[in-house]
């Protein structure tokens, strides 16, 4: 068949555990971009601290887990707060 490109020819053998680091390394950046969104979301929508009531900054604002990850809780929006 001929093919109206050629295709590229490789010489790379594939290591699985690089391959394992870069879909860890996707998977962490998009937890991070993730966070970064109910953050945003989250800020837009009440701007205040959840525990004491206080106005926050957009850049002082960080999310806390209201179940912590290790006791089961999740990165979902329902378990965020500012």
């Amino acid at each position: 068949m001929n093919r109206p490109f050629p295709l590229p020819k490789t010489s790379r053998k594939w290591n699985l555990d690089e391959l394992a680091t870069d879909a860890e390394q996707r998977a962490e950046f998009e937890r991070a971009t993730r966070l970064a969104v109910h953050r945003k979301r989250l800020w837009k929508a009440d701007p205040h601290c959840r525990y004491c009531g206080r106005r926050l900054g957009r850049k002082s604002a960080t999310l806390d887990h209201m179940v912590p990850l290790n006791q089961g809780g999740t990165d979902d929006a329902e378990n965020l707060a500012l």
